[in-house]
């Protein structure tokens, strides 16, 4: 489901900005005179959660999704978790580590993480890749990249979630994660706990 009315804040090489995402989760947000890579953080108003995202490249507009995936993304690209990394902002470390390459090394462990649990290939780039999220006025009408994002939280809880991403910010392998990922996804537990899902993020600058 679309996160709608929620805060969303970039922090750039240059510059910063913020927005506000609109009901079917996109929003535009424009950092005057910025210049890339960003890191952004989108806040949830119903409880407060942050999901990241980064934007990589050199061009003067990009599109990037903030979901469960991207939050992953951000970590492993970091070596932190995405709070931590996005609350003390530093410039040199995000131009250093938000290549495109990083990127793409991450979104290839994450997709060995998750092997026989959700299937991340046919999305391509979790990035990039347009998103059409499910909304409260048209619930079946997520796409594809959302309907895999539903059936990874009916995998794992956000707690279950959370321990995942904090390894994929430490410097464990794509192997050992997956491990911990079968650990949990065999382990009983409670149901999972709905939350506010993905949203669609478009960002310029």
């Amino acid at each position: 489901m679309a996160i709608a009315g929620a805060t969303v804040t970039g922090k750039c090489k240059v510059g910063t900005g913020t927005a506000t995402t609109l009901t079917n989760g996109t929003f535009t947000l424009t950092v005057t005179d910025g210049q890339l890579p960003c890191v952004l953080q989108v806040t949830n108003p119903a409880d407060g959660t942050k999901l990241h995202t980064l934007v990589s490249g050199s061009g003067n507009t990009a599109v990037a999704n903030i979901t469960l995936l991207t939050e992953m993304t951000t970590a492993r690209v970091l070596g932190s978790e995405p709070n931590v990394f996005f609350a003390a902002f530093d410039a040199a470390a995000a131009t250093q580590k938000v290549t495109t390459a990083n990127i793409t090394a991450a979104q290839t462990a994450i997709g060995l993480v998750f092997t026989g649990t959700i299937d991340t290939t046919g999305i391509g780039n979790f990035i990039t890749t347009p998103l059409v999220v499910a909304t409260q006025g048209s619930p079946t009408s997520g796409d594809a990249q959302d309907k895999l994002l539903d059936a990874l939280k009916l995998k794992l809880t956000t707690a279950q979630l959370g321990t995942v991403t904090t390894a994929l910010a430490s410097n464990q392998t794509a192997d050992a994660i997956k491990q911990t990922v079968i650990s949990l996804t065999t382990a009983p537990s409670a149901p999972p706990v709905a939350n506010a899902g993905a949203a669609q993020s478009v960002v310029a600058r």
